[in-house]
């Protein structure tokens, strides 16, 4: 089951903007559906969980920075897991969503083409319906010109 980060927010007891941090942070991972933002639901409580063991052992004595890695080894390997793992996804993300903006560039380009080639064709139709026009038009003033010579 997917989450969207207002009912995530709702459900871990923090603020929308608190899981974006986790978002932007790669503590959270997220799929994204067109614009919007799902969260898978059972991810949430572990990895708020780390992030959480994470800041504690952050906040201990940071004077000896080896004694608060030493505490919770296992967590800090998970952490980074977790969080190379959001980040690999949210580069195939932006990869893919590369990809698909290449094609719709593409794509744009062969119609601004295509719209051009019709623009042209456009602009010689008018000037060949413009040619086609005074030509109607001398041949009736000649005929004109023809009619009033044989009422003579």
């Amino acid at each position: 089951m997917y989450l969207s980060i207002k009912e995530a927010a709702l459900l871990l007891k923090v603020s929308e903007n608190r899981v974006r941090a986790y978002i932007a942070s790669g503590r959270l991972s997220v799929e994204r559906k067109g614009r919007q933002i799902l969260i898978p639901k059972e991810q949430l409580k572990s990895v708020v969980d780390l992030a959480d063991d994470f800041e504690n052992t952050e906040s201990q004595d940071n004077s000896n920075p080896d004694t608060a890695s030493a505490a919770s080894p296992e967590v800090a390997l998970q952490l980074i897991n977790d969080r190379l793992a959001a980040l690999e996804g949210r580069i195939m993300d932006n990869q893919q969503l590369f990809a698909e903006n290449q094609l719709l560039h593409q794509r744009l380009r062969e119609q601004d083409r295509q719209l051009a080639e019709k623009d042209l064709e456009l602009e010689r139709l008018r000037g060949e319906l413009v040619y086609q026009k005074r030509l109607g038009e001398k041949e009736l003033e000649d005929h004109r010109l023809a009619l009033q010579e044989n009422g003579r």
